[in-house]
């Protein structure tokens, strides 16, 4: 597994129904987590983008989750976690995307 050390590019992930920050082969619990929307990638995943903190600093992730066999949606390893200050680069990202596939 790749070792990632640069903050903004914290991985989130859920393990046994606690959001936790995976880091360095380590896991630390957040504190806080909202979810700011969720919307359908296919029938068996979701797409979660939501705000979590974690020893007082938010933190954007966009997470990729899973029907799991009981019903519920479980996080997967897929997504991407970044300091909000990013979310304007973010947002400009997706407008050019938009204009690239129109």
């Amino acid at each position: 597994m790749t070792e990632i050390s640069a903050e903004p590019q914290l991985l989130l992930h859920r393990l046994f129904g606690v959001r936790g920050l995976y880091l360095q082969g380590e896991i630390f619990v957040a504190d806080e987590s909202k979810t700011i929307h969720t919307f359908d990638k296919s029938t068996a995943e979701q797409i979660r983008i939501s705000i979590n903190k974690f020893k007082g600093a938010e933190y954007v992730d966009v997470r990729i989750y899973f029907k799991a066999s009981d019903g519920e949606y479980k996080p997967t390893k897929k997504g991407i976690t970044f300091k909000p200050d990013l979310v304007s680069e973010l947002e400009e990202a997706v407008k050019k995307l938009k204009n690239a596939v129109n």
